[in-house]
């Protein structure tokens, strides 16, 4: 059986820090989603990505305050037995589609909806800000 697309729970079988060929490093994360198989995941740790990772690193059960990301390098169970909600959906890259999962960070509350739309309602001072992270 292969795992399909939708939100899942999954359990974490083994993580490692690797380097794609681009040269950003990421968290690999192996995941078994029950009755369906095996999928692996990148957690990316950009600058641009870093808050992202934060939160992702976090619903693993990793400590980013107080361990050392070594620790997902020379123990490669570290993470292990962890559940994580999981995305797992279809994407295109370079023509070949494949399915990617992601790991659920956080969820948007109505009050936080609220904060921001309250933002988009108030009067415009001035460019927006270069810090933003923008996904694209």
């Amino acid at each position: 059986m292969s795992v399909t697309e939708g939100r899942k729970k999954a359990t974490i079988l083994a993580n490692d820090i690797r380097s794609a060929g681009t040269g950003s490093e990421f968290v690999y994360v192996l995941l078994e989603v029950d009755g369906e198989g095996q999928i692996a995941t990148q957690i990316w740790l950009t600058k641009k990505a870093l808050n992202m990772a934060k939160g992702q690193l976090r619903a693993c059960g990793f400590d980013y305050e107080r361990e050392s990301l070594v620790l997902l390098k020379t123990d490669q169970k570290h993470l292990a037995g962890k559940t994580v909600d999981i995305e797992v959906e279809e994407e295109t890259y370079k023509g070949e589609s494949r399915l990617k999962a992601r790991i659920v960070a956080s969820e948007v509350t109505q009050k936080r909806i609220a904060s921001i739309d309250a933002l988009l309602k108030a009067k415009d001072e001035g460019p927006p800000d270069d810090e933003d992270d923008i996904p694209f």
